[in-house]
């Protein structure tokens, strides 16, 4: 026997965050073992307000960095994804 169900709405919870900062980069494909070297170095002590999105498709590399704190834009010396991800986003 088999039971359909349709879901018909999602209750979804968020944290608000204000003034952030984001950039968005497109690298090319011969980037691609540095950036994921560098997104593995970043996991390894992540920061708790930065994220980072990565698209790899066949002709290109999406970078999308996120820093949710209010700053015009997060410095090179932080100990965050943006520290790790600027050699390639500036």
């Amino acid at each position: 026997m088999c039971h359909t169900s349709i879901v018909t709405r999602f209750d979804l919870r968020t944290i608000p965050i204000k003034n952030i900062w984001y950039q968005l980069n497109v690298h090319s494909l011969e980037q691609a073992p540095a950036l994921l070297e560098t997104f593995a170095d970043w996991q390894k002590s992540p920061d708790d307000k930065g994220s980072v999105a990565m698209i790899i498709s066949l002709t290109s590399i999406v970078v999308g960095l996120i820093y949710s704190k209010p700053v015009e834009k997060p410095g090179k010396s932080s100990a965050s994804l943006v520290t790790y991800m600027f050699r390639f986003c500036t």
